[in-house]
């Protein structure tokens, strides 16, 4: 395996998934052990911190073999494997799962601060499970091609994956990548954008907010709080994710007679989505002080 890319591989492995895994982990235990933080939207976190988690463990899952700590079997057992475990199907369940998540998280924001009184937009438990289902159910649609087209892949010395995707044809996965694309970066982070001005248009540009007895100005100072943290957790989301989805789509528009350039390229976008499913945590415990009392618990 190409040393450059065996070198990025392990920063991935040696680094950014511990890291993954303890600071997505420690959201999880802060919320479950901590009464006061045990609402819908944090409970909306503990979803989109088990899909992190779910990006970072089978994105790097295939490096057991290119490590050599197994030998990954080829011919049909070989595409199999590349279809449910080493092509990163998981990974990207959990990638969609993600930003739908961040997405109701900015639903849930958005008509608890802009429409506080209509009962549109309240997440009841019933609604809360129904997000989560449709989360998931809609994650593992979105992937079903993947598991069509994964196979293993004979050319791994000259392009340094384990897997690759046989499509019928080019159109088909230019189509699907361009959904990638919409799906997961331009329509959830247009969403995410009017969501969140709307909701600092109110906040900080609404006179009736600002007025008011001491214990309405904490609640605005706290609902401040929380919009800055979630507009930071988004625009790092749209920051680490473009790249991958625009490599992806653009790697069929281009000359491919050098793939390993492609290959650094692509990997390097990976990770950048590996940060982004790791970076969350450190931004809960900058913006919030319950967050960093609960670690400290």
């Amino acid at each position: 395996m190409n040393t450059t890319l065996e070198a990025i591989r392990s920063v991935q492995l040696a680094i950014i998934v511990p890291i993954n895994l303890l600071g997505n982990g420690a959201v999880c235990g802060v919320v479950a052990r901590t009464p006061s933080m045990q609402t819908h939207m944090n409970y909306l976190l503990v979803n989109l911190a088990i899909s992190d988690m779910m990006v970072a463990v089978f994105m790097t899952l295939d490096q057991v073999f290119l490590h050599g700590v197994a030998t990954h079997p080829a011919g049909i057992a070989g595409d199999y494997v590349c279809k449910f475990v080493t092509g990163k199907l998981l990974s990207w369940v959990g990638s969609v799962a993600s930003v739908f998540t961040m997405t109701a998280v900015g639903f849930e924001r958005f008509y608890a601060i802009v429409h506080p009184l209509s009962n549109r937009g309240r997440i009841t438990k019933r609604v809360f499970w129904r997000v989560i289902i449709a989360c998931w159910v809609f994650a593992c649609c979105f992937n079903i091609p993947l598991v069509l087209v994964r196979v293993y892949n004979t050319e791994q010395a000259r392009t340094g994956y384990l897997c690759r995707s046989n499509w019928p044809n080019v159109m088909l996965a230019i189509a699907y990548n361009i959904a990638w694309l919409l799906f997961l970066g331009v329509i959830p982070l247009g969403i995410m954008g009017y969501l969140y001005s709307s909701i600092v248009k109110t906040l900080w540009f609404s006179g009736k907010t600002h007025e008011g007895e001491a214990t309405q100005q904490v609640r605005l100072k706290a609902r401040q709080r929380v919009t800055k943290m979630l507009i930071i957790i988004s625009a790092i989301y749209g920051l680490c994710w473009l790249p991958n989805l625009l490599i992806s789509v653009a790697s069929y528009f281009v000359d491919d007679g050098n793939p390993a350039v492609l290959s650094y390229g692509y990997l390097i976008t990976e990770v950048l989505v590996l940060i982004n499913s790791s970076i969350n945590p450190f931004v809960y415990s900058i913006q919030s002080q319950k967050f960093r009392n609960g670690v400290r618990a």
